[in-house]
């Protein structure tokens, strides 16, 4: 992905030990689409499947674009 110039990294200078990853312009652009395209494999993925069934099995739920959003401000 960094080849790519997907993603930029660089080590957090309040500590060494960290190595933040962060989207690049690029990579931003193309979140929504990838995010789009995982979601609807998840939806075929578990279709036909409760929803508390599917919540049971995964304890950390699939993340939207909001949650996503959050993560990314966290990493800059």
């Amino acid at each position: 992905m960094i080849k790519d110039e997907l993603v930029a990294t660089g080590v957090r200078p309040t500590d060494g030990r960290v190595t933040d990853v962060c989207l690049t312009e690029k990579g931003d652009r193309l979140r929504k689409p990838a995010h789009a395209e995982a979601r609807t494999i998840y939806d075929q993925t578990f279709a036909g499947i409760a929803p508390d069934k599917v919540a049971n099995q995964s304890k950390a739920p699939y993340p939207t674009d909001g949650q996503y959003a959050k993560l990314a401000q966290r990493s800059v």
